[in-house]
């Protein structure tokens, strides 16, 4: 088992690509005299093939990650509940197989849910102390979507307090595991910082103001915020409907391609998905994935949220981790990978936008009781 966070901090996050070169795709070999399945950057693809060329079990499967979440979640702090019965769920699935082949494109892959996303067999608490032993009444659609493409809800992830900032009356505090010491992100932390630990190959989280792609920053992550009405909301603890979307949280744009096929479409419980008819591409998101997808692409930089002054930020010049450094980095490999970078965009009113008030707080109260309302 391959302690990511050990090497992480001795080589950094650039060097454990190649460190672990050799473990990423490693797939079991059930005669037993080849190389076995390891979860550390495991993707969808990965696992998929694994089971159907019958290397691997989806059984065998989840319990890599189960052993990981014993070995790594006591440091992290970045599960609520973990799912007693996904081994069971597991070798329902390796029967199914056996009977008829997979039975979606998640087939055996264990997922992470942030804690406001209901299930049906596990509380969920919005990472609020009251809703400890709360199971709702049905999945959220979005979970038995999930489910229905075969894949394995492993745990229910910690988060900021019904959706906000980083910290939990429940859960406590996630922590980063390429640092300990620095912010894992809010609100989704828990389901950022099990994946990019390999506690889970893939993760939901939810986003009103940043809470998918903050973690999905700050754990090495592809968060994507949908635009919202793309994703059904039903069975998902509100912030504020006028913004608030579930979205993946995975480590390749590939795996978040592959969750939002299985992800959007229309649903009648959300009116919000209307909006969605006629939008979904008829051949996948998938069908658009393109290692060259930034050639004649215009990005643009905001030079004001860009402090460029070390003095300001606090960090001393030339550390590894200075912020502004990793971005100036990032433009460049951007505009090496064929884009067109717009360098800066000012957006009128900038300040004024940003600043002229936050809706979610306005509608919480209203959302929150309606939620209530759903659990009798």
């Amino acid at each position: 088992m391959v302690d990511r966070r050990t090497v992480l901090k001795s080589v950094g996050a650039a060097g454990l690509a190649s460190t672990l070169a050799g473990h990423a795709h490693a797939q079991s070999n059930r005669t037993g005299d080849g190389p076995t399945f390891d979860p550390v950057e495991a993707t969808i693809s990965d696992i998929y093939a694994a089971i159907t060329n019958g290397e691997i079990t989806a059984q065998e499967v989840t319990e890599h990650y189960l052993e990981r979440v014993s070995a790594y979640e006591e440091e992290l702090n970045a599960i609520i509940t973990i799912n007693e019965e996904a081994p069971a769920r597991a070798e329902e699935l390796d029967e199914e197989f056996e009977e008829s082949g997979p039975v979606g494109p998640l087939h055996g892959v264990p997922i992470i849910l942030k804690d406001n996303v209901d299930t049906d067999d596990l509380p969920t608490t919005g990472g609020n102390v009251l809703f400890e032993d709360t199971i709702p009444p049905d999945d959220a659609y979005i979970t038995a979507q999930l489910r229905e493409a075969g894949g394995i809800i492993l745990a229910k992830g910690n988060m900021g307090e019904f959706a906000r900032g980083s910290l939990s009356s429940l859960g406590g505090q996630t922590y980063n595991p390429y640092d300990l010491d620095r912010s894992p992100g809010g609100s989704s932390a828990g389901p950022g910082a099990a994946v990019a630990a390999n506690l889970a190959t893939i993760g939901i989280g939810t986003d009103t103001g940043g809470s998918v792609r903050i973690p999905g920053v700050f754990n090495s992550l592809v968060g994507l915020r949908p635009t919202t009405g793309l994703v059904s909301r039903d069975g998902i603890i509100a912030l504020g409907l006028s913004f608030d979307t579930a979205g993946p949280m995975t480590k390749t744009v590939a795996d978040t391609a592959i969750m939002l096929d299985v992800m959007a479409g229309y649903d009648p419980n959300d009116s919000a998905t209307s909006k969605s008819i006629g939008e979904v591409p008829e051949d996948g998101y998938t069908s658009y994935l393109n290692l060259n997808g930034l050639e004649d692409a215009r990005l643009g930089v905001i030079r004001e949220y860009i402090e460029e002054d070390p003095e300001e930020t606090g960090i001393e010049a030339g550390q590894p981790l200075d912020v502004t450094h990793v971005i100036e980095s990032a433009i460049d490999d951007l505009e090496g990978a064929g884009a067109t970078i717009v360098d800066p965009v000012t957006v009128p009113n900038l300040s004024e936008l940003v600043s002229g008030g936050y809706v979610p707080g306005y509608e919480f109260e209203r959302n929150l009781n309606d939620y209530l309302d759903s659990l009798g």
